[in-house]
């Protein structure tokens, strides 16, 4: 019986949604009409709202993707800064290391100079003291002065190459220090750069979930007049089907709900011819139950009767 006046109320429901416009009603179903004359007019505005929410969510999000692309790209620029930085530093401390290898290998070459300029002078002391000054000594004697002349000139020249490895090394670490200072500085652009715009981009992205609260409720609000103007619209098709009149572009509306009020009439009937059925039978089953009690009595009384003697 549930499902069936669940079936009519729908039945009804639909007969007043595709006929509500085309009859006359008398006042209490014009009061209906006019219900749902403002829901729809509320469900217009709501809509309106919801549609221009819409558009401002739409705008917002082609704002933040256009934000992020100009985001990426600037980021893109900046960071084509980073490589030639990284190239300088690693030339500059490839050529520090270089030189600090030569500055190494001189600074081992000048106690062996010494010790060299002690022996050549020591054998030149030895040679002028032989005798007698043949050819082969004189040439060793000179070949020795050579040398003994040329010693002090290689640590001169040594301590020179030195000093000037020293002040390319100087400048060097300069150009590396200047490498590095400028891609911290790079870095430190970049992250302020990422930090403005995640910082506009929450403020967007607020606006955002504003909106999308604003829309939900709205279509909530639509979707609750949608389902209160089901109670006018019933109403209106039990009038429509009380007075016989049929949706032009719909008729079989009507016989629905005409078929579905039939279906209730019968079970309706059927209840009842069930229920006095089962009142009848109930009166039965009492009578016979006295009967039967009544016989146990009677019974009872009998053997009691003749169990006493009197």
């Amino acid at each position: 019986m549930r499902r069936a006046h669940q079936a009519l109320a729908r039945a009804e429901t639909d007969l007043g949604l595709l006929g509500w416009q085309q009859a006359e009603f008398d006042a209490p179903a014009e009061a209906e009409v006019n219900k749902i004359k403002n829901f729809e007019r509320e469900q217009g505005q709501r809509q309106n709202e919801s549609a221009n929410l819409a558009r401002a969510l739409s705008a917002l999000q082609e704002q933040r993707e256009e934000g992020r692309k100009a985001y990426e790209e600037q980021r893109a620029r900046m960071e084509t800064q980073r490589p030639p930085l990284q190239e300088a530093l690693a030339k500059a401390e490839k050529e520090i290391a270089v030189r600090r290898e030569q500055i190494t290998a001189g600074q081992k070459r000048l106690p062996e100079i010494d010790r060299e300029i002690r022996e050549a002078n020591r054998l030149y002391a030895e040679l002028l003291k032989v005798e007698p000054q043949t050819d082969l000594v004189r040439d060793e004697v000179a070949r020795v002065h050579t040398r003994t002349t040329a010693l002090p000139n290689e640590i001169a020249e040594q301590k020179t190459r030195l000093a000037r490895l020293g002040v390319e090394i100087d400048e060097l670490n300069k150009d590396a220090t200047d490498a590095r200072e400028e891609e911290a500085a790079l870095d430190r652009d970049l992250k302020q750069l990422a930090t403005e715009h995640e910082d506009w981009d929450r403020v967007l992205q607020g606006e955002v979930k504003i909106k999308e609260r604003d829309k939900a409720r709205l279509e909530k609000e639509i979707d609750e007049l949608e389902h209160h103007k089901s109670d006018p619209y019933r109403h209106i098709g039990q009038v429509l089907a009380d007075n016989n009149i049929a949706p032009m572009n719909q008729p079989h509306a009507l016989e629905v709900v005409r078929a579905n009020r039939t279906r209730i009439q019968e079970l309706t009937q059927n209840l009842a011819l069930s229920h006095d059925a089962s009142a009848r039978e109930d009166r039965t089953l009492l009578r016979h139950s006295l009967y039967i009690w009544a016989a146990l009595i009677v019974g009872v009384v009998l053997v009691l009767g003749a169990l006493i003697p009197w």
